[in-house]
C-alpha cells in the first residue's frame, strides 16, 4: 500500500481512533461535491487574471521605454536646433552690434522646464540685462535673435513693421543690409529715410 501509513496497535485503540475520525468527518457536515469544479473555475480565472496582469505590466514597461526613447530623441533634436540657433545668434549679434551675444538655457538638464537666457554685451559694454539696455540695443538684440531663428528654419516671406524705429541710421543700415542678404524675402515697413 504505497503512500498509506500503516498503523499498528490494539483493536480497542484502533476502534477508538476510527470513532474519533468518524466524529471529525461528521463535524464537516455535508460535503460540497461541486467544490472541486468551483475550485477549477476559480483557479482558471486567477490564472487568466495573472496572465492579463503580466501582459499589462509588459505593455506598461514597453510604453515607458517608448517614452524614454521619445524624450531622448526630443532632447537630441532640440539641442541640435539650439546649438545652430546659438551659433547664428553669436554671429549675427556680433555683426549688428560689434559686441558678443550668447544663448543659454536656465535648466539644461530638463529642456521641457527650461527657459531661454539671452546674454548680450553691446560693443564697449559689459554684459547687461535686457531691461538695462537702451531701446536701440534691445532692438538689435531681439533682431539678432529673430534672424538667428529665421536662418535656422527660414520661411519664404517675412513682413517686419517698424523693426528699426528705435535704431539710429547706422544700425538701421546694418539691419537692412542683413535682411537684404538673406535668402528669404523681407517686406520692411519703416519711417526712416531711405539711404
Amino acid at each position: 500500500y504505497k503512500d498509506y501509513e500503516i498503523v499498528e496497535g490494539k483493536i480497542t485503540e484502533m476502534e477508538s481512533r476510527v470513532s474519533d475520525i468518524e466524529k471529525t468527518l461528521e463535524s464537516f457536515e455535508s460535503v460540497n461535491l461541486r467544490a472541486i469544479k468551483s475550485y477549477d473555475i476559480l483557479k482558471n480565472e486567477i490564472q487568466e487574471t495573472t496572465e492579463k496582469i503580466e501582459t499589462l505590466k509588459n505593455e506598461r514597461d514597453s510604453i515607458f521605454e517608448f517614452m524614454d526613447r521619445v524624450e531622448k530623441k526630443k532632447r537630441e533634436v532640440f539641442m541640435e536646433a539650439f546649438d545652430v540657433v546659438n551659433r547664428n545668434f553669436e554671429r549675427i549679434y556680433g555683426e549688428l552690434s560689434g559686441g558678443k551675444g550668447k544663448l543659454t538655457l536656465d535648466n539644461p538638464r530638463d529642456i521641457s522646464e527650461s527657459g531661454l537666457i539671452i546674454n548680450a554685451s553691446p560693443k564697449g559694454k559689459k554684459l547687461v540685462n535686457i531691461d538695462a539696455m537702451s531701446g536701440g540695443e534691445k532692438v538689435v538684440t531681439c533682431s539678432a535673435f529673430l534672424l538667428a531663428i529665421q536662418q535656422y528654419k527660414p520661411s519664404h516671406f517675412y513682413i517686419v513693421d517698424e523693426i528699426d524705429a528705435a535704431l539710429d541710421t547706422e544700425n538701421s543700415i546694418k539691419l537692412a543690409k542683413m535682411l537684404k542678404e538673406s535668402d528669404s524675402q523681407f517686406l520692411m515697413i519703416t519711417h526712416n529715410e531711405p539711404v
